[in-house]
């Protein structure tokens, strides 16, 4: 759990000149909504690679072009559980 008075000490740096103190209520704001940005990265299957907190995200061109078509299926439904294979009528 963040300690957010001894963030707010460590976090303290100088600017212009002048010290400046972070809105650490602001950051926790922000990161709050990680858990609905990574929903939608991997609603949408944008995720390439997720570990410990961070991913990396790529288009889905992006994605084709590094990867190729045999390892862009397998990582679609692999880490966004997407099948998008074009289903025969």
């Amino acid at each position: 759990m963040l300690d957010i008075k001894r963030m707010e000490r460590v976090f303290m740096g100088r600017l212009r000149g002048g010290t400046v103190m972070l809105d650490m209520k602001k950051i926790e704001e922000m990161d709050s909504h990680w858990k609905e940005v990574m929903d939608l990265a991997v609603k949408y299957g944008f995720v390439r690679n997720a570990y410990a907190g961070m991913a990396i995200l790529l288009t889905h061109k992006n994605q084709l072009e590094a990867e190729g078509e045999e390892k862009y299926i397998y990582l679609q439904k692999g880490m966004n559980g997407i099948d998008v294979t074009l289903k025969e009528e």
